[in-house]
């Protein structure tokens, strides 16, 4: 009975926030990086509510690096979300997005590309590993 409850609040949470778009404004900070510093590109494809590749990692070699991900959206509307890096961006078909960030230390960050404004229990959420 309780978890019935549970399931069905946050079915409710979920298509408040995904109706409420002013509670989750959209954001893409920008970066701006030095001359020189070595620079990885990535370009992930937001379908069936998920992203591919859903795995990416990349090697610093010891120093910072400039990460590009271009995120395109097919067929449907998506929120791209990476919440290490201050980026929810709501997507139309066919549309891109482009996430710039320099990379200055190793660790392992999620992101999303989702029906929802937040990355949730529910989202099938991509990794970007940083060596």
């Amino acid at each position: 009975m309780k978890g019935h409850f549970l399931i069905g609040l946050l079915a409710v949470l979920m298509a408040l926030a995904v109706s409420c778009a002013r509670l989750f404004p959209e954001r893409v900070p920008s970066v701006k990086a030095p001359s020189g510093i070595r620079q990885v590109s990535f370009e992930i494809i937001a379908r069936n509510y998920a992203c591919y590749p859903s795995v990416i990692a990349v090697d610093r070699e010891g120093r910072s690096v400039l990460i590009t991900l271009t995120f395109k959206s097919v067929g449907k509307r998506y929120v791209i979300v990476i919440p290490a890096g201050g980026v929810r961006k709501y997507l139309e078909p066919g549309e891109k997005l482009t996430v710039e960030f320099i990379a200055d230390r190793s660790g392992i960050h999620k992101f999303g590309c989702t029906r929802f404004p937040l990355l949730t229990p529910l989202s099938k959420r991509g990794k970007l590993a940083i060596k």
